[in-house]
């Protein structure tokens, strides 16, 4: 978990005394504070035993809930974003993914992540299907030269870029 939170760059501050009001969560507990609002506003932790006391399986999982009222106390109005970008990526990738995602979307990008896995043929009919105007492509190839292939879904024209050129 920290070393996605690591990859986004999100600041975060660790807090051993931090306890939620539950007793059935173990090890891990956390609590989303924006600093807007200066209360929760997701929080959750880890259950490993839960399910197994309740006469199931041992099954380790993780839980949160959202205020909603809270919430939609941070939503903004959406900006214009006609441009979707579509994030296919293959193997051990996911962190550096989140962080092209969140690069994008700081620039003010429509992102959407594909979590569904297939090969690449698969996961570009998708993005046809979304009607993405650009298809991120990351690998462990990728990930080894801190670069992504862009691929223009109109035209098919694919370039390796820095995240600097992107």
């Amino acid at each position: 978990m920290k070393d996605y939170i690591n990859a986004l760059g999100i600041r975060y501050r660790e807090n051993p005394r931090l306890v939620r009001g539950l007793d059935y969560y173990t090890r891990t507990v956390f609590e989303i504070i924006p600093k807007d609002l200066g209360n929760a506003v997701v929080a959750g932790g880890r259950y490993d035993y839960l399910v197994e006391e309740l006469g199931g399986p041992p099954t380790p999982a993780l839980g949160f809930a959202v205020g909603v009222e809270r919430l939609a106390l941070l939503l903004r109005e959406p900006e214009d974003r006609e441009e979707l970008y579509f994030i296919a990526f293959f193997g051990n990738v996911h962190a550096y993914a989140l962080k092209v995602a969140d690069l994008l979307r700081r620039k003010g990008k429509k992102v959407e992540l594909s979590f569904r896995g297939g090969g690449l043929r698969k996961q570009l009919e998708l993005a046809n299907r979304m009607g993405a105007s650009f298809a991120v492509i990351i690998g462990e190839d990728e990930l080894r030269e801190g670069k992504i292939t862009l691929k223009d879904m109109r035209t098919g024209v694919q370039r390796r870029l820095s995240l600097a050129e992107l």
